[in-house]
C-alpha cells in the first residue's frame, strides 16, 4: 500500500490548504498524512535550525504513523519550504522512495537548510514541479536545484505563479509520479 506525507509550505499551520488533495489521493486508494508545521522565522538563527529540525521529526513520525496503518511504500509531497523539509526527510530516512519538489530552489533560504543540502542524497525518485511565473522561488534557482539532484528525477515546469500546488496539470502529474515511483 502507498503512503503519502503532505508538507505545506511556510512557517505557520497550514495543512488545511491541501485538504482537497489528501481527499483526492485517499479517493486513490492511498493513505494520506497532512502534517500541520511551525517553525521559528529567521531572527533567531539557533531556533530556526531547531525548529527546522523539529517540524522533520514531524514528517518522519507521520511516516512512523503510515507504516503502522500498513504502508509498505512511502512518497512525500512538499510545496515551497514543505520541499524543503521533504527532502530532509528523505535525506535522513530511507523509507521514502519518492519525492516532490513543488515550488522550491538552492539559494533562497538560509544555508543552514538550503534544499540543495538535502537534494543531493542519493535515492528517492524525485519530481521537480516549478511555475514559470514564480515571484517566490525564481525559475533559476528552481533549476539549479534540479540540476544538482541525482538520478532518477524529472523536471515539470507550468504556465502558473508560486500557487503550483493548485496547478490542475501538475496535481495530475503528481499523482502520476508519485504511483509510478512507488508502485
Amino acid at each position: 500500500m502507498i503512503g503519502i506525507v503532505v508538507g505545506h509550505g511556510g512557517r505557520g499551520p497550514g495543512s488545511h490548504i491541501f485538504k482537497p488533495e489528501v481527499e483526492e489521493l485517499e479517493r486513490r486508494g492511498h493513505l494520506v498524512v497532512a502534517t500541520d508545521i511551525s517553525m521559528a522565522g529567521p531572527e533567531d538563527p539557533v531556533e530556526e535550525a531547531r525548529s527546522f529540525d523539529a517540524a522533520v521529526e514531524v514528517q518522519r513520525q507521520a511516516v512512523d504513523l503510515l507504516v503502522a496503518r500498513g504502508a509498505t511504500r512511502i512518497g512525500f509531497y512538499g510545496h515551497s519550504l514543505g520541499a524543503v523539509r521533504g527532502l530532509a526527510l528523505a535525506a535522513r530516512d530511507d523509507r521514502v522512495r519518492a519525492v516532490v519538489v513543488a515550488a522550491m530552489g538552492t539559494g533562497i533560504v538560509d544555508v543552514v537548510w538550503d534544499a540543495v543540502n538535502f537534494v543531493t542524497v542519493p535515492g528517492p525518485a524525485r519530481l521537480f514541479q516549478q511555475g514559470v511565473h514564480d515571484d517566490v522561488v525564481p525559475y533559476g534557482a528552481a533549476r539549479a536545484l534540479y540540476d544538482a539532484a541525482p538520478e532518477p528525477k524529472e523536471w515539470r515546469e507550468y504556465d502558473c505563479d508560486h500557487g503550483v500546488d493548485g496547478h490542475p496539470q501538475a496535481r495530475l502529474d503528481r499523482y502520476a509520479f508519485l504511483e509510478k515511483a512507488l508502485a
